[in-house]
């Protein structure tokens, strides 16, 4: 059995190797004479370290991407209200301001979403099943009717199946199913303002705060840019779709949009005339579909900004003949 003078010596050991440090702090003392104090002492501040330095990287990706996305948002506003408006002093800007309004519409777009995507509650809600089985139901609910109206309305101005105009169709169905999101903008127009209250209380506690007592809140960049960017995409797409996409401009969309994607200006069997085109149809591709070209300009631009009262009806005096070699 051991002795009570060893088994103190043994405590005294183990005391002084718990408690006693030979390092005094410094990590370079060699390593032969450090005491477990010491090791837990330097696991411990390695831990800290560690931690230290992941929190600041947390901190700087979440600060750099911040101002990544509002960078986005800003560019994307001043575009849709600087040379995207039109009327510069410079011709080129004047001529390319409906690309300049698209891109800024664009990048707008970007930055409202992937907000959307950052936020807490959108987050939380794409976690359930049933929450993207509905929406998932709801995106082809939406594709089905918007392709339903797109083939209605082509097959209406150009008697054929439209099938045969796959371009326009693809395009007017786009077109369409934008239309029927207007629910989703009421949503974004309650978000918009829920972001704007959130500035206004910012402005209310910097009117009300004590510099000396209270705590320190950063001005909220994200909600003010949000509000505006929402505003730009909401004004857009109300002015959009009630001035170009009525139900009274569907027949006219749909006919120019053919014309500009699908149609051709030349047919191999007829002589070829710059005031119609023309559409190959048929299983051989035997029979040619002739339409007349409406009075007003015709591309993309006029088909997403235009009204029916800024251009002339198109003359729906569609014919088809046989195109045999």
């Amino acid at each position: 059995m051991l002795s009570q003078e060893k088994i103190e010596n043994d405590l005294q050991a183990i005391k002084q190797e718990l408690t006693s440090s030979s390092s005094n702090g410094k990590t370079s003392f060699p390593f032969s004479r450090w005491t477990t104090k010491d090791f837990v002492a330097a696991i411990h501040k390695s831990l800290l370290d560690k931690e230290h330095a992941q929190r600041w990287k947390v901190h700087d990706e979440k600060y750099e991407s911040n101002w990544n996305l509002s960078a986005i948002g800003i560019i994307g506003v001043i575009l849709v209200i600087g040379p995207g408006r039109g009327s510069s002093d410079f011709a080129w800007v004047d001529q390319n301001a409906f690309a300049f309004a698209l891109s800024g519409l664009v990048a707008c777009t970007w930055f409202v979403l992937m907000s959307l995507e950052r936020a807490a509650l959108l987050a939380s809600l794409s976690k359930f099943t049933s929450v993207r089985i509905t929406a998932g139901f709801l995106f082809a609910a939406g594709i089905t009717v918007a392709t339903s109206d797109a083939n209605t309305a082509l097959n209406a101005v150009l008697g054929v199946d439209a099938s045969n105009a796959p371009l326009a169709r693809a395009f007017l169905v786009a077109a369409l199913f934008l239309k029927l999101l207007w629910p989703a903008f009421v949503v974004l127009g309650l978000l918009a303002g829920i972001n704007l209250l959130a500035v206004f209380g910012y402005a209310r506690w910097r009117t009300v705060a004590d510099d000396r007592n209270s705590e320190y809140r950063e001005f909220p960049t994200m909600a003010l840019i949000f509000v505006v960017a929402a505003l730009v995409i909401s004004g857009i797409y109300v002015m959009t779709m009630r001035r170009a996409f009525s139900e009274a401009n569907i027949p006219e969309k749909a006919y120019r949009l053919a014309l500009q994607l699908d149609f051709n200006e030349v047919a191999y069997c007829l002589q070829k005339s710059n005031n119609y085109r023309y559409l190959f149809i048929g299983a051989n591709q035997d029979k040619v579909l002739i339409a007349p070209l409406p009075m007003g300009e015709l591309s993309l631009k006029s088909f997403a900004t235009a009204n029916v009262n800024r251009i002339d009806d198109a003359p729906y005096a569609v014919r088809v003949v046989n195109c045999v070699p």
